[in-house]
C-alpha cells in the first residue's frame, strides 16, 4: 500500500482484512482535501490494483476500493495544430500515409 495510505490505516489501527469501501472513501475524501484530483485519481488506482493483487492471489475475498468512486476530472483542451496555419496544408499532407 501506498505509504500515505498505510500511515492512515495505521494511525486508525485498520488491520488488512479490516478495510471496508467506507475507510477507503474516507482516506480518499481526506486526500483530496490535500492533493490535487489526479493525484487522488492516481491513489486509488494504486489502492485499487493492490486490492486487485490480494483477491486475485485468494489473501482476501473482495476488493474494497472496487466500489469507490474518486473525484471526476477531465482534461480539455482543443486540438493541437501540428504547425503555424500557412504551413497546415503541407502538414496534412506529411500526416497521410502513402496511397
Amino acid at each position: 500500500m501506498h505509504n500515505r495510505a498505510a500511515d492512515w490505516c495505521e494511525k486508525r489501527k485498520l488491520e488488512l482484512e479490516e478495510i471496508q469501501p467506507l475507510s477507503v472513501a474516507a482516506y480518499i475524501e481526506q486526500l483530496g482535501a490535500e492533493a490535487s484530483k489526479p493525484t487522488v485519481k492516481q491513489h486509488l488506482a494504486a489502492i485499487r490494483k493492490l486490492f486487485d493483487y490480494l483477491t486475485t492471489g485468494g489473501i482476501l475475498e473482495s476488493n474494497p476500493a472496487s466500489s469507490v468512486r474518486g473525484p471526476k476530472y477531465v482534461v480539455r483542451r482543443g486540438k493541437t495544430r501540428c504547425c503555424r496555419p500557412r504551413r497546415r496544408a503541407s502538414c496534412s499532407t506529411r500526416s497521410r500515409p502513402p496511397p
